[in-house]
């Protein structure tokens, strides 16, 4: 292995590190395996091999993660320098797939990838990934200095609370607040700012029967955008336990059907 790597045969030296890693993987030698992959890593960051070095990010997914479901931080690790120094033109589509494949634990894939975009005015790829990581003041920045500049004036008010009921999907009531206090601050009365209100306090109250009243009171804002009705829907099975709407007679039979 050393000796194709200091002759510059970066493609042979990777043939013949994965070989070793099947080795390790098959004598169940898990600290020797990664200790590997970590070598490998590093040597190929120092030599600028872009695509290997994307390569093995998938490799190490491809033949231990998939099958272990190993999120540890030796795998973020990885990821996150497979997506940094690998090759630009598949490294989002490299990065979403481990978000997806990690369920978002702990976040800081979608930090990193909301991080970049932004870097690379990739605004609303930014904006989407704040949500997923939980930073709820780099969404307010970039709706407030980009998202909301780039759409109509009427629009504004359901740029946020988009964002206010996408947080509360999620179950992070501190960063749906946040929002709320930071989007509408200086307003004492606004419809879209009281949607939010009525919906933390109701989560707050165990008031289910309070929240059920909020699609009836506010139909003119809800008509005007179907989404913040899918998102009450969603809250109201994340934090109630039970559909927005009870299924209808035929909906209940398909269902008993396919269950």
């Amino acid at each position: 292995m050393e000796a194709a790597l200091e002759a510059g045969k970066y493609y042979e030296y990777s043939q013949q590190a994965k070989s070793k890693f099947f080795k390790f993987k098959l004598r169940s030698k898990e600290k020797e395996m990664k200790d590997l992959v970590n070598t490998v890593m590093e040597k190929l960051v120092a030599s600028g091999e872009k695509s290997l070095i994307r390569d093995w990010g998938e490799y190490y997914f491809e033949n231990w993660i998939k099958d272990t479901k190993e999120f540890d931080e030796f795998f973020f690790k990885i990821s996150k320098l497979a997506f940094i120094h690998g090759d630009k033109e598949n490294k989002y589509s490299f990065l979403k797939r481990m978000i997806n494949a990690s369920k978002n634990k702990t976040g800081q894939l979608s930090e990193l990838m909301a991080e970049t975009c932004m870097s690379e005015k990739q605004y609303l790829k930014a904006y989407v990934y704040s949500l997923k990581a939980n930073k709820p003041y780099m969404t307010i920045e970039l709706l407030n200095n980009h998202i909301i500049k780039e759409g109509y004036t009427n629009e504004v008010d359901l740029f946020k609370i988009r964002a206010v009921l996408e947080y509360i999907s999620f179950g992070l009531i501190g960063s749906a607040q946040i929002c709320i206090d930071k989007l509408w601050e200086g307003e004492e009365y606004n419809s879209y700012k009281n949607i939010g209100d009525a919906v933390l306090l109701c989560i707050e109250k165990e008031r289910f029967d309070i929240f059920k009243q909020i699609p009836i009171f506010y139909k003119a804002i809800l008509a005007t955008d179907m989404h913040i009705g899918d998102y009450l829907n969603k809250i109201s099975t994340v934090h109630f336990g039970r559909p927005l709407k009870e299924p209808n007679a035929i909906q209940q039979m398909f269902q008993s059907m396919f269950s």
